[in-house]
């Protein structure tokens, strides 16, 4: 014959009455549940009192929690508080966490970051996953201990391989960021998956996000839109707005062109507008290199000018002063100064003017620093001067040789 949850409940409270601090325990929870008898939140923490009064230490926990949230008794933060560190200093590693929260609240003892972080430990050792996800949180924010973020990694890591949804959602992000770890967005991704899944809100966005952006896993805006829709049905602002400005896009799209949108109408539009921003960046981009490109030819063209009309007037100077030195050499030698004069310029302008825009910008530097630069100037009118010196000498060479293979004149 099958036992009814009612038989198992008189079967445990014989074993209570006789002072079975465990059968007490489970008769507790019996009334708390209505299991096997009706609800009786009164009952539930009478007898876990009387458990707790026996150095059970689970019943202490649990008359800290009654305490806590005024369960079947008044609410009391300073009996909380001395049961469930009755119940830690016997290892309890629910109470020792719990005493760690009373110590960073200052609920029902005086504030103090680094006896919580002590009873955070003492719980994380025992694998309470709670617990090792505090320790992580306490090295991440350097929280009663000095900041470690490989510490703060590893012991999120150990949390979340317990299937703890808000250490398995941090240990995404350590990924993302590198904090602790690197950098691996496929891993990313998978830990916040396995977050998104346990229905934590903040995950499902951050899986929204990587199929938004393709990171981590294949770009699809469909799937994105729906770990949106999860998150935000969960009250998370972020997914919310986000939802809002593809509502907004859609209701545009369909007062253009209305008729019923599915996902793949959405993804299409979202995916437009994208590509409508980039194609706009690129445009404005080519307008600012088509301006600079006009800039530079006006400069080259101007700089061309300059230095043609600097040679010219360098040798105007040269001219009138190499023609009374020459005067005396005869027509021949002002003709040939004169022709090796313009050929030089006009060579010059020809190289100038066969530079192409990308070599333009060196080129420009270099020659607005020569045209700048007295100095500079007058070192090339003295080089000039050399130049001009030298062909007088030919001259002089030649004249004598013409000279003497003239022949003299009948009188």
């Amino acid at each position: 014959m099958s036992t009814t949850p009612t038989d198992k409940f008189n079967a445990l409270l014989t074993q209570a009455k006789a002072g079975d601090a465990e059968a007490q325990f489970n008769i507790g929870f019996c009334y708390g549940n209505g299991e096997g008898v009706e609800k009786d939140v009164k009952q539930a923490f009478a007898w876990f009192l009387k458990s707790a009064q026996q150095e059970y230490a689970p019943a202490q926990c649990y008359v800290g929690v009654c305490y806590d949230y005024g369960y079947g008794v008044e609410e009391d933060v300073k009996q909380a508080f001395n049961w469930y560190l009755k119940s830690a200093q016997q290892g309890n590693a629910q109470a020792q966490f719990n005493v760690g929260i009373c110590y960073v609240t200052g609920y029902g003892v005086e504030k103090d970051v680094k006896q919580a972080f002590n009873w955070y430990l003492k719980s994380a050792q025992q694998r309470y996953a709670q617990a090792q996800y505090n320790v992580g949180m306490c090295y991440k924010n350097g929280e009663g201990v000095e900041k470690d973020v490989k510490q703060a990694f590893a012991w999120f890591l150990k949390s979340a391989q317990q299937g703890y949804a808000q250490a398995q959602s941090d240990v995404g992000i350590c990924y993302v960021t590198g904090e602790g770890v690197e950098k691996d967005v496929k891993q990313a991704f998978e830990w916040f998956l396995k977050s998104a899944q346990q229905e934590y809100a903040p995950a499902q966005y951050n899986v929204g996000m990587c199929y938004k952006n393709g990171e981590g896993v294949e770009k699809n805006l469909s799937e994105a839109i729906k770990w949106f829709k999860k998150a935000s049905e969960q009250g998370h602002d972020r997914s919310k707005n986000i939802l809002g400005d593809y509502s907004d896009t859609t209701k545009k799209t369909e007062q253009s062109n209305p008729k019923s949108l599915h996902a793949d109408d959405i993804n299409d539009i979202v995916q437009k507008s994208f590509n409508e921003s980039i194609e706009g960046q690129q445009e404005l981009f080519q307008d600012k290199i088509d301006k600079q490109i006009a800039e530079f030819q006006n400069a080259k063209s101007a700089i061309i000018e300059k230095t043609k009309q600097d040679i010219e007037n360098n040798n105007s100077i040269l001219l009138e002063h190499a023609k009374k030195e020459v005067e005396k050499q005869g027509n021949f030698s002002l003709a040939l100064f004169t022709g090796v004069s313009i050929a030089i310029t006009l060579a010059f302008i020809g190289v100038m003017a066969s530079f192409s825009t990308s070599s333009f910008d060196g080129l420009r530097s270099e020659l607005q620093a020569q045209f700048d630069s007295p100095k500079l100037k007058i070192e090339r009118i003295e080089k000039l001067q050399t130049e001009v010196e030298t062909l007088k000498a030919k001259l002089t060479v030649l004249e004598e040789k013409n000279t003497k293979q003239t022949p003299t004149q009948k009188h």
